[in-house]
């Protein structure tokens, strides 16, 4: 019996077109069912990162850049698909200036990659002298990112419009509640 196959490139657009129905649950499915979908699949999933809680530190194991650098540590080669990266403390403000291994998982990140860059901050954050310096020269150096096109500050410092890189085409701020 003759085993009927899909071509190649029909293949490697199917998780495009789940990408597009914002079908996230689909899309990790369909990455465990053949290697043949894994780049294509994590490509979709991990391009935005967000890292964020939604509830208190003193309530989660793991911090978000802990989180993230467990990640890159076990798959370094993951760092090639993120192009987006959101930071936000919006919820619980907290958790950003407690979370030593956040700077050490943004430098793992390939900078030159990040075309867009989302930092949202509190309401009421720990002031900008407040956080760690490791941690503030880290998000300065995603600001200095040549390949940066997006960059959203709310509630954060203007001083980071000082260090953007020259193809930044889009900004957004907002000084106040959002």
């Amino acid at each position: 019996m003759m085993e009927l196959r899909l071509p190649l490139d029909i293949l490697t657009i199917i998780p495009d077109y789940i990408n597009e129905g914002k079908d996230l649950g689909s899309l990790k499915a369909l990455c465990l069912t053949s290697s043949l979908f894994l780049q294509p699949c994590q490509t979709h999933l991990l391009n935005h990162i967000t890292l964020s809680t939604k509830v208190s530190p003193s309530q989660v194991q793991t911090l978000p850049g802990e989180r993230l650098l467990n990640l890159l540590e076990n798959s370094p080669r993951l760092t090639k698909y993120v192009k987006r990266l959101t930071i936000s403390d919006y919820f619980h403000p907290e958790w950003l200036p407690i979370d030593t291994a956040l700077p050490e998982a943004l430098s793992r990140l390939e900078t030159s990659q990040i075309i867009s860059f989302r930092l949202t901050r509190s309401a009421q954050p720990t002031p900008w002298e407040g956080l760690p310096p490791d941690t503030q020269s880290s998000l300065i150096q995603l600001c200095r990112s040549t390949s940066l096109e997006d960059l959203t500050i709310h509630n954060a410092p203007m001083t980071l419009l000082n260090v953007c890189g020259p193809n930044l085409r889009e900004l957004n701020m907002c000084l106040g509640l959002i």
